[in-house]
């Protein structure tokens, strides 16, 4: 029997890989360097991943006032899109202004 962090494939679990990513961001020697870690983390996940946790999510909770979890659902819903929509909207604009910097000083 298998725990939840071995791996007897060649695939590392999905455990280890969060361990992994923890450690990396404990490793992160300032807020700028911990925040381009966390967008990479994030942005590996695509929408469709987003939407498979929303459901993930809705699967798992059980026992509370049929209003208040669709409401606490659909909360997390707009946080996750959110948060991945700004992380994403970010990058694209590092990305656009290296360019820009670039082309600026450079020609």
């Amino acid at each position: 029997m298998t725990g939840e962090g071995e791996n007897n494939g060649s695939k590392p679990s999905p455990w280890s890989q969060r361990e992994r990513e923890c450690e990396v961001l404990a490793a992160q020697g300032t807020r700028g360097y911990l925040g381009r870690e966390i967008a990479r983390i994030v942005l590996a996940y695509s929408p469709r991943d987003l939407q498979q946790m929303r459901w993930n999510f809705s699967g798992r909770v059980t026992g509370l006032d049929p209003q208040y979890r669709k409401h606490l659902e659909e909360s997390i819903a707009v946080f996750l899109h959110g948060t991945y929509q700004a992380i994403l909207l970010m990058r694209q604009q590092e990305y656009v202004r290296t360019i820009y910097d670039s082309h600026h000083f450079n020609g």
